[in-house]
């Protein structure tokens, strides 16, 4: 799953997994921008602005399963553990959408899920580090 699937990261992410083979789920504030990432690979688009329990249409559509990873560069972890598969990663960019309003997680969701979440900073032009949460 791709947040922001129609922005600059959100279609780098979305054409990268489909170049890997991967089944992409995007999700976008407006029907344009899901027509947007749908036109650059995204197999599903779900307008949050219009599904305000987005996640539950995530579910429906893997079966009930979830996703195995969600690429974030809003800020919508707490909200990504419920449509996230057991065992799944959560890969985290950025938090542009969250306005100054960093969210809080709590911590038995991730244990319960197993989950893997990663993330990625940069802290000047041409290096980046990795750091991990399990």
């Amino acid at each position: 799953m791709v947040h922001a699937a129609a922005g600059g990261l959100g279609l780098a992410a979305v054409q990268i997994a489909k170049a890997v083979g991967a089944r992409v789920i995007g999700t976008a504030g407006s029907q344009q921008k899901c027509q947007v990432a749908r036109r650059y690979g995204a197999d599903v688009c779900i307008n949050y602005q219009e599904e305000s329990e987005w996640w539950n249409q995530v579910l429906s559509s893997t079966g009930g399963k979830g996703v195995d990873l969600v690429f974030d560069s809003v800020g919508l972890v707490d909200r990504s553990l419920k449509c996230l598969a057991h065992r799944g990663c959560i890969l985290i960019v950025g938090f542009a959408g969250r306005e100054g309003n960093m969210e809080k997680v709590q911590m038995n969701r991730i244990l319960l899920k197993q989950a893997k979440i990663i993330g990625y900073v940069s802290d000047a032009p041409g290096t980046l580090r990795m750091g991990s949460l399990n």
